[in-house]
C-alpha cells in the first residue's frame, strides 16, 4: 500500500496527490550484470581492499611512531593538571580525616570527663 505523508512516504510532490498519499520511489538499478561488468566490479573491488590494507598499514606505522615519540604538550598539560587535581584531593582528604580524629577526641573526652563527674558524685 502506499505511505501517507506522515508515514514516510516520498514522491514527486511535497504536497502529496489529491487522496493525500505520497508513493514510495524506487530505487535506482544497477548496471546490468554481465561478464565484462562482473569483472570490472571484482576488479575495482580488489583494488579497494589492496588500498584499504595499504591505508591501515600506514596508519598503524603512523599511529605507532606517534606513541614512541612520548606525550604530547598537550598531554603532558592534563596530566600536570590531573596531578595538580590529585594532590588537592588528597589534601582535602586529608584534611577531613584530621577533623574526624579530633572530633572523635573530644567526644572520647568530654564522655570521659562525664564519666569521672558521676563517679566523684557517687564517692562524694
Amino acid at each position: 500500500r502506499p505511505l501517507t505523508d506522515a508515514e514516510g512516504g516520498v514522491g514527486g510532490s511535497a504536497f502529496g496527490d489529491a487522496s493525500g498519499l505520497i508513493v514510495r520511489a524506487a530505487p535506482a538499478a544497477g548496471p546490468a550484470m554481465n561478464r565484462k561488468t562482473a569483472e570490472s566490479l571484482h576488479a575495482e573491488l580488489t583494488a579497494s581492499r589492496t588500498e584499504n590494507e595499504r591505508l591501515a598499514a600506514a596508519l598503524a606505522r603512523l599511529r605507532e611512531e606517534m606513541e614512541s615519540r612520548g606525550p604530547t604538550p598537550r598531554e603532558t598539560a592534563q596530566a600536570e593538571k590531573f596531578r595538580i587535581h590529585l594532590q588537592r584531593l588528597q589534601r582535602d582528604l586529608e584534611s577531613a580525616r584530621k577533623e574526624r580524629d579530633a572530633v572523635r577526641a573530644e567526644r572520647g573526652r568530654a564522655e570521659r570527663e562525664e564519666e569521672e563527674a558521676r563517679e566523684a558524685r557517687r564517692t562524694g
